[in-house]
């Protein structure tokens, strides 16, 4: 889990701005990034390919391909070719959709085991990542090369720079290095810090430390290219169901569904003669999404007996339809 967080981590970098200041939120919208930006992030003996496989406005679907470094060897791979010939040697293939404005992971889809995940503990980790203050840490507080002066002595030592993959190598990197502290929340890595390396030409973090016993973890950037074109460039429709039975409350009736994006669905009530389009407003919690119908809305179409009916806009076939509510 710890492993699988980190690399977590490393997407919602993604998704903040280019360009450096003393704090910055993960949250902050995705800005420099492109379809077919990916990179290859290591650590210890296994990696993972992040490839942005689509992107809009709103957006961005994450292509992530693990493999052990025993099976695929880095230095002789020419990624596009591998993706492209089916990722020979992964042990895993997801499609995650993140929405750029929240930063929430909407769903995710494992093409291993051709079925939508249900990965709350990564969607709980990432809205707390989205929401963290990291702060810069000055030069003078870095990690530092070589044994420290004695204490009468000023520190005329160099920064630390993390190892470079060949490609982002250059004679004088430019280093920006930031830290949050990880809340108490139970989780592998509760009150521990986080310390993230950027490389002033890109957006996303070239090295990335959770420091505080016993746990110690380090990911790293072993490669990175452009014009990535993969053999899946669609998630499968996700299933419609309800989390839990539709509840008839005195002033609304509300419907839970999993986790949708709610401006691409349509809300109608029936009662098996007229079916007429109605309002919804709605909320997300780790339930799923909450479709909340005004009972005021409904009496307008004088229908004690009816059934509600939820219809994906782009993918009409996509549908759920409710047992028979009855109004008081």
């Amino acid at each position: 889990m710890l492993i699988r967080n980190l690399a977590l981590v490393f997407v919602s970098l993604f998704i903040t701005v280019k360009g450096f200041a003393d704090s910055i939120y993960l949250k902050n919208r995705f800005n420099d990034s492109k379809k077919g930006d990916f990179f290859i992030i290591a650590q210890k003996g296994n990696a993972t390919l992040f490839h942005i496989n689509s992107k809009d406005t709103d957006h961005m679907l994450i292509e992530e391909i693990a493999f052990p470094l025993s099976e695929v060897n880095p230095k002789n791979t020419d990624w596009h070719t591998w993706v492209t010939k089916r990722a020979l040697g992964h042990t895993s293939w997801i499609f995650s959709n993140i929405d750029l404005h929240s930063g929430a992971v909407i769903e995710s889809y494992s093409f291993v085991h051709n079925a939508y995940l249900n990965r709350q503990d990564d969607f709980d980790f990432f809205t707390t990542l989205m929401n963290l203050k990291f702060e810069e840490i000055p030069n003078n507080k870095r990690r530092k090369v070589g044994n420290p002066p004695p204490k009468e002595e000023p520190d005329m030592r160099n920064c630390w720079i993390p190892p470079l993959p060949k490609i982002l190598k250059v004679k004088h990197p430019k280093i920006s290095v930031y830290k949050a502290r990880w809340p108490k929340d139970g989780s592998d890595i509760a009150n521990k810090v986080l310390e993230v390396y950027f490389l002033d030409t890109l957006y996303f973090p070239v090295w990335i430390e959770v420091k505080g016993a016993p746990i110690k973890a380090k990911l790293h950037i072993i490669d990175c290219g452009q014009n990535l074109v993969s053999p899946k460039t669609t998630l499968p429709l996700s299933p419609l169901y309800f989390v839990q039975a539709p509840k008839v409350l005195k002033e609304k009736i509300v419907l839970t569904l999993p986790k949708i994006q709610t401006d691409d669905y349509a809300c109608y009530i029936t009662d098996d003669t007229s079916m007429h389009k109605i309002a919804f407003t709605s909320q997300n919690d780790s339930l799923g999404t909450h479709i909340h119908i005004a009972i005021s809305d409904i009496n307008k179409f004088n229908i004690k007996r009816l059934r509600l009916l939820i219809i994906s806009k782009s993918h009409p076939e996509k549908c759920i339809e409710s047992d028979i509510l009855k109004l008081e």
